[in-house]
């Protein structure tokens, strides 16, 4: 049997508007406008494309070896001068907690396997 759905999932994603320079400020401001404007309509999600642990991230350009933000596992963390309400080591909970109490669902895209940078900066 198949199974079917009413809708399609629908949500914002970052990398749509912002590439890999998404900063906290504009997550914020989309979900509040997704809350606003387009909840009522179905739309529910809210992601936070590639690159957020990258300092210097900016527009759709991939910088080969640059110095990303991890703990000392060699785990992404955000990027704190992007995204200030990680900062302490509290990660997305306070962006996520907050777009939660607005009704939405957080997303982060995560990359699968080890970065290349954890294992670049102990060779």
């Amino acid at each position: 049997m198949l199974a079917t759905c009413q809708r399609p999932p629908m949500g914002w994603n970052s990398w749509d508007c912002y590439g890999a320079s998404v900063r906290e400020d504009e997550v914020r401001a989309a979900a509040d406008t997704i809350a606003r404007l387009l909840k009522p309509f179905g739309w529910e999600y809210v992601v936070v494309d590639i690159q957020w642990y990258e300092p210097g991230a900016d527009g759709s350009v991939y910088h080969p070896f640059a110095e990303l933000c991890m703990d000392e596992y060699g785990r992404m963390i955000p990027a704190e001068n992007r995204f200030p309400s990680s900062e302490g080591r509290k990660g997305f909970r306070p962006l996520a907690d907050d777009i939660h109490s607005l009704g939405l669902k957080f997303g982060l895209h995560i990359m699968r396997g080890i970065p290349r940078m954890a294992v670049h900066s102990i060779a």
